[in-house]
């Protein structure tokens, strides 16, 4: 965890629990996910806190966003 801790914050991201968990479920992840499959995996969590979470990922270059022609964004 020191690692993903070490690119969070030379990315000038704050580290939090939550950005480490939702930073280890992409990271096992083959393949791309919805909003929705990281909102099931994280169901307790504040919708609002994943979805800020997932855009600072994408603003700072973390995640990028993919479309594969179902019209849903998938990162």
């Amino acid at each position: 965890m020191k690692e993903v801790e070490q690119l969070l914050e030379s990315k000038n991201i704050r580290v939090t629990a939550m950005r480490l968990l939702i930073y280890k479920f992409l990271a096992e992840k083959r393949v791309a996910v919805t909003l929705s499959d990281i909102e099931n995996a994280f169901a307790k969590a504040d919708r609002t806190t994943l979805y800020r979470t997932i855009k600072t990922f994408e603003e700072k270059v973390i995640v990028h966003q993919i479309d594969d022609g179902t019209g849903i964004t998938k990162y």
